[in-house]
């Protein structure tokens, strides 16, 4: 099973690093100046934080792998989409993907989670699957960029996630049958005196008790989660800005798209030993210490890549940024996950990365300005100052763990 979650793992960062870390530079090169990066970034927040929850609740009603495979889909024609070099359909083939992938982490990280019966620890070590991917995506495409353009987004993004879809519906194919067969079998275990199973797909006794609360409304889930989120927010704004301006900011200091390429690699591939070893940290010290690290970590590197003359420099600066963010986001996704009630898994995920969304948003407002006055430079310095103060917000109203039904509790409950 980790195998297999692994490669899906794989296939999800890939699609993230074919294409993410290329869209600001591919939008400057068809003529966006520096600073309406940030308000188009800005409005892809606005359609994740709408598109997010609406996935999540689509994958616990019509079934994640279901869903997961249309958003696949969707990403992939939008993919094909960034061939383009004119900036109107550029920007639509970029809004496009954002909504698409939007369902990518909050309906994938509940399943994962699911399947892994939230054993947390395994989570650290199948995310790694996304880790790697996303490197090799970005160092592919950064290498093809150099002789065949932003062609390289389409080829590259577009057969990985071509690749998802097919592995997700052939899964959910396999499922479809493993249901058939135990259905047709269910009156012979019974006459043996066997207790008989549904399949995995079919759900659990915890998931069919969370029936009704999966679906309290959005604003319920925020109500009780509302300071952490809006200080998890401002911490994303301080990692997302940084992130979405690295390319623009080599640019200017005469880094190529393969250096885009290799700092995007640098800031993933440091998360391999940092997610390997989380679990132990995660134990010995608290989520909270550890997201306060990383936190510290992240402005670190922004003030690095603010004042680096050299894409070498930057490099560095983005693997510092890569253990800052791997102790950053798994504490508080694991937090936020644990404080779920039964049957909300990848609604509850949703409010996670919707605060990733809102993040961005909040680049979107400062960041004209700062980018106007100062460049990609004074995005990060602006990053430098977020990043502390949401984080001391956040770790405030840290989530509290919800302790887990008895089965019978939750028979009952569904009953």
């Amino acid at each position: 099973m980790s195998f297999r979650l692994f490669i899906f793992m794989f296939l999800r960062g890939g699609a993230y690093g074919a294409i993410a870390p290329f869209g600001a530079i591919a939008l400057i090169d068809a003529g966006v100046s520096v600073g309406l990066i940030g308000p188009i970034a800005g409005i892809g927040a606005l359609i994740t934080i709408i598109a997010a929850p609406a996935w999540g609740a689509l994958g616990d009603r019509k079934g994640r792998r279901k869903m997961l495979a249309i958003a696949f889909a969707i990403a992939g024609i939008a993919a094909l989409g960034h061939v383009m070099g004119a900036r109107g359909p550029l920007i639509a083939a970029v809004m496009v993907w954002t909504a698409a992938s939007a369902a990518f982490i909050p309906i994938g990280d509940s399943m994962t989670l699911s399947r892994l019966q939230n054993d947390r620890a395994r989570y650290s070590r199948v995310r790694i699957g996304a880790t790697i991917g996303y490197c090799v995506a970005a160092v592919a495409v950064g290498l093809a960029a150099l002789s065949i353009g932003w062609g390289a987004i389409a080829l590259v993004g577009g057969l990985l996630c071509l690749a998802g879809t097919i592995v997700l519906l052939a899964r959910l194919q396999n499922d479809r049958r493993a249901r058939r067969v135990a259905l047709a079998t269910r009156g012979q275990h019974a006459e043996a005196g066997l207790e008989w199973a549904a399949p995995e797909a079919a759900g659990s006794v915890a998931e069919s008790a969370g029936d009704e609360a999966g679906a309290l409304s959005l604003f319920a889930r925020i109500r009780d989660r509302w300071v952490f989120i809006a200080g998890l927010a401002i911490v994303f704004a301080g990692a997302n800005a940084p992130t979405i301006f690295v390319g623009p900011k080599l640019v200017t200091i005469g880094g190529s798209p393969f250096d885009v390429g290799i700092a995007t690699a640098a800031s993933a591939i440091i998360e391999v030993p940092a997610f390997l070893i989380l679990p132990a940290l995660m134990a010995r010290f608290g989520g909270r210490r550890l997201f306060v690290l990383g936190t510290v970590l992240m402005t670190l590197s922004s003030i690095g890549t603010a004042l680096a003359p050299l894409p070498e420099i930057v490099v560095i600066a983005r693997l510092l940024f890569g253990a800052g963010y791997a102790a950053m986001i798994v504490p508080s996704l694991s937090a936020i996950a644990a404080s779920a009630r039964p049957g909300e898994g990848s609604a509850i995920q949703a409010l996670h990365f919707g605060a990733n969304a809102a993040g961005t948003l909040l680049v979107a407002v400062i960041g004209l300005p700062l980018a106007e006055g100062g460049g990609a430079s004074a995005i990060m310095a602006g990053a430098a100052i977020a990043a502390p103060i949401g984080a001391v917000v956040a770790v405030r109203r840290w989530p509290r763990a919800r302790v887990a039904q008895p089965i019978a509790r939750q028979a009952k409950v569904a009953a």
